[in-house]
């Protein structure tokens, strides 16, 4: 059971110490002498808020273990959230962040703090074991809305309103990346660029964004970590075409083989090669599990972008590799080592010539090769149909057909809860409490999918 904590303006409630003034003070001169002593921060410092907020979520936990009261709790800026493995320890859990946080002189928001098995943290809804983000209806993310918008930006007369019409589309579909597709993060760019000229291109841009918007989000799952079910480490699924990358990190934990199901000869054909990819990773990392264990692979998040110009002139493997080295870049906060990266490119799985000619034309990016060496443990090959299709189906399985009605497109469950079904329950004691049929019904998490995952 999830607990949400909202504090009302927590960043100015903790104020400078007077001694501490001087480190946050600038001084300049002009040629006259004039001294002018300016505060970038006024009177408020991100770093000591930072510090105070770890001070006070210890303070809680302290206490919290006094009393035997089993909570984990994390912050994002002046939001608090909590978890509890019953709904009585969560209602215990919220009302100790609040009393300590009213000790210290926070303002705790009652109306905004929430308990329960579905929470909404920082514009994400937090539900059992997936996260996914909040749609409100003012963002027009309907199909009438999207029809009426298109029509709208053929009877725009000048490039500012073109402009403001482009921001406002991209800006929707950026905070939607995360769950964004294969292959959509490439369009989001493009789109971007339109934002300085816009073009006619920028109504097929919107268009293939929202296509694959309502084809379906992919689901990002957070399991693992408990004594039942270890993070083994983490996978990085790789793919680039002639101008763009796109990647899916998943993580790698064990589970009890009396715990999952069999994915049978019936079972989607992605689903099974993935199975088998997570055995070739596991033997590419040198993981050995004992018998009664198996490995499981789940998506945590998805990344991508466009190629530079000068990056699409180059070579496939070329292509390939700079894809793989920002990959692990951009996604190394989530990484959980030992890290495997497997890719379509053959080539990328061998030798590396020239590395610092073809990989590190400026500080930035060798710094990044630097990162990508220490980091990745194994690089595996995956044939081309396998590792695009592990993306794509993943993803939702978009194709070039864009036609929805074609591809029969329905609401379904998302495939992969039969995979974690028993993964669920072997957590219980670390996570949320058993709810009964009627609401689990309630409040299930409908799915869109394409007929390929069928």
């Amino acid at each position: 059971v999830y607990f949400k904590v909202d504090l009302e303006d927590a960043f100015s409630s903790v104020l400078l110490p007077e001694g501490m003034l001087s480190y946050f003070t600038v001084r300049t001169h002009d040629s006259e002498g004039v001294c002018i002593t300016s505060n970038h921060y006024a009177w408020f410092s991100p770093i000591i808020f930072t510090r105070c907020m770890d001070h006070y979520l210890r303070e809680v936990r302290r206490e919290a273990a006094l009393v035997n009261l089993d909570i984990k709790i994390e912050h994002f800026q002046d939001d608090v959230l909590g978890g509890a493995s019953c709904e009585q320890d969560a209602i215990s859990g919220r009302r100790l962040v609040t009393t300590v946080g009213r000790r210290h002189h926070f303002i705790v928001s009652e109306e905004k703090s929430e308990v329960g098995v579905r929470v909404t943290f920082c514009g994400l809804i937090c539900q059992g074991l997936e996260v996914s983000p909040v749609i409100k209806d003012k963002y027009g993310l309907s199909e009438p809305a999207v029809a009426q918008s298109m029509k709208e930006y053929n009877g725009l007369a000048d490039d500012q309103s073109r402009r403001k019409w482009i921001r406002s589309w991209a800006g929707r579909f950026q905070w939607l990346r995360r769950w964004l597709p294969y292959g959509s993060h490439g369009t989001l760019y493009q789109l971007y660029k339109l934002t300085s000229s816009p073009s006619p291109t920028a109504v097929e841009h919107v268009t293939s964004l929202c296509r694959n918007y309502f084809s379906g989000l992919l689901s990002l799952y957070v399991i693992g970590g408990s004594s039942k079910t270890p993070i083994l480490g983490s996978c990085l699924i790789v793919d680039t075409n002639k101008d763009a990358w796109s990647c899916m990190l998943l993580q790698i934990f064990s589970v009890s083989k009396d715990e999952t199901g069999e994915i049978g000869p019936d079972g989607p054909k992605w689903l099974r090669e993935l199975d088998s990819l997570t055995k070739e990773v596991c033997h590419g990392l040198g993981l050995v599990l004992p018998p009664d264990r198996e490995a499981v692979m789940l998506p945590l998040a998805i990344d991508g972008c466009a190629l530079s110009p000068l990056e699409v002139k180059r070579s496939s493997t070329v292509k390939e590799r700079r894809g793989m080295i920002r990959a692990v870049v951009r996604n190394l906060a989530l990484i959980t080592t030992p890290l495997a990266v497997v890719s379509d490119n053959k080539n990328s799985s061998a030798w590396w010539n020239e590395v610092e000619l073809d990989y590190a034309d400026s500080e930035e990016e060798y710094r990044g090769l630097l990162l990508y060496q220490r980091t990745v443990w194994v690089t595996i090959w995956s044939c081309r149909e396998g590792c695009v299709s592990f993306i794509d189906a993943l993803a939702r399985g978009i194709t070039t057909d864009t036609s929805v009605e074609d591809r029969g497109v329905h609401i379904g469950r998302d495939p992969l809860q039969e995979l974690i079904a028993h993964v669920a329950e072997l957590g219980q004691d670390d996570q949320v409490r058993v709810t009964s049929d009627d609401e689990e019904q309630q409040n299930a998490v409908g799915f869109v999918i394409a007929p390929c995952l069928i």
